[in-house]
């Protein structure tokens, strides 16, 4: 708004390079008046903004358009001094881009190289085999072959591949060769290795347990556990991690397992004093986790319906022909398990109350008649205590309850229904 005229104006913004340019702001008005205009006067001012838009005989429009071309040939020109300045040509500058990357030729040739170096599971197995069968005594090339083996197999496929190329009778060979020449003269380091080797195949994998069943495995795995004084703790330890895989989750694997004197076996290895903690361990966990698949296959049947009614009917039917927790608590493993609350790590204390927890229905009343109920009693007095007082800490530190509250309150369930047992006992001999 103009002030001194009451008008409304408009400055025209000049180009970049006014000299060059004909029709530069210097030829153009500086001011553009939108006048509140008399209707009397609308002619001629119409004829005045008719004059103002047609400049040097372009209309409004095509002097818009001969401005942006102007500064469009400007850049152009610009850019080929920068390129005269750099003593780069057309040619040149493309070249020097081009150089910046690589043809489609070159990396298809490059990307061939590359998958002409990879190799599928099933290749690597198959050579692994083929060097297994070439190194009949390079024990240290024997060992790593093992120790690949025990990587790629955990995978389901490349365990089943592995025993449809007969991987499975090498390692019979390895394992039952090393224990049918006496303990005394065990390669314990190749031994382990085997043993590991067929854990990690068997592992939640039905094909390859039932082949190893086949194959005879289990007995040769309890004939390493009651192996003599050679036998190093990895040894030892592989033996056991080996027979749980097989027998984890295979009904048939755990009647082989009774009718072959598996319990007997385990209690032997149990009782030993060349057994150390991390054995005995994984020997009540498999006891405990074979219980436990018992009753979920038992709960299992009741709840399923429609389709999966049969299949679970099925599973429990097999389950109930095992009977593997009245086997465990005749062996006499109920009172061998309270032994463990004696064990102050977590990890230990965690796992005996979870054994216990799972064969209570068959354990509950040898755990609180038996001759050390009192001390078993005082142990899980002790826990609870142990595990009120880590349970504050914990809660004042993290702000919630974890790890310790569980466990607190899982020692507290497994106490009350040991007393509860203990009571219904007393009433039974009254």
């Amino acid at each position: 708004m103009n002030i001194q005229t009451g008008h409304t104006e408009a400055r025209l913004m000049p180009p970049s390079n006014a000299n060059d340019n004909p029709a530069s702001a210097s030829n153009l008005p500086a001011l553009v008046a939108n006048d509140n205009k008399d209707p009397s006067t609308g002619d001629e001012d119409a004829a005045k903004e008719e004059k103002n838009n047609n400049i040097g005989g372009l209309s409004g429009q095509a002097l818009r358009e001969a401005l942006s071309s102007r500064r469009m040939k400007e850049a152009l020109k610009k850019i080929k001094a920068e390129n005269l300045a750099s003593g780069q040509t057309g040619d040149q500058n493309e070249e020097s881009i081009v150089q910046q990357f690589r043809s489609y030729e070159d990396l298809r040739s490059d990307f061939a190289k590359i998958n002409a170096g990879i190799k599928t599971d099933l290749e690597v197995i198959k050579e692994l085999l083929a060097e297994w069968r070439r190194s009949t005594a390079d024990r240290a090339n024997r060992i790593r072959i093992l120790s690949e083996f025990e990587y790629h197999l955990r995978q389901i496929d490349n365990a089943q591949n592995f025993v449809q190329l007969g991987g499975l009778e090498l390692l019979m060979s390895q394992i039952n060769g090393t224990f049918s020449n006496g303990s005394e003269s065990v390669d314990n380091e190749s031994a382990a290795a085997a043993l590991r080797v067929l854990a990690a195949s068997c592992q939640g994998n039905a094909p390859v347990q039932v082949a190893a069943i086949k194959a005879g495995f289990l007995p040769v795995l309890l004939r390493a556990m009651l192996a003599g004084s050679g036998l190093e703790q990895q040894t030892r330890s592989a033996s056991v991690l080996a027979l749980a895989s097989l027998c984890r989750n295979f009904p048939l694997a755990q009647t082989v397992l009774l009718k072959s004197g598996g319990l007997a076996a385990l209690r032997s290895a149990f009782d030993s004093r060349d057994t150390d903690r991390a054995r005995v361990l994984r020997i009540v966990t498999l006891l405990s986790d074979m219980a436990l698949e018992a009753a979920e296959a038992e709960a299992h049947a009741a709840s399923a319906g429609g389709a999966s009614s049969a299949a679970a009917s099925e599973r429990h039917r097999q389950y109930q022909q095992v009977s593997v927790a009245k086997a465990i608590a005749e062996t006499g493993w109920c009172s061998s398990i309270t032994r463990l609350l004696n064990f102050q790590d977590h990890d230990a204390v965690e796992k005996t109350v979870t054994a216990m927890s799972n064969l209570f229905d068959v354990c509950g009343r040898e755990f609180a008649s038996n001759d050390g109920a009192q001390s078993t009693i005082a142990a899980l007095d002790e826990l609870v205590g142990r595990y009120e007082r880590l349970a504050k800490e914990e809660l004042e530190e993290e702000g919630a309850a974890g790890y310790f509250e569980q466990m607190r309150q899982r020692v507290g369930l497994l106490k009350q229904r040991l007393a509860e047992a203990g009571g219904a006992s007393v009433r039974s001999e009254l």
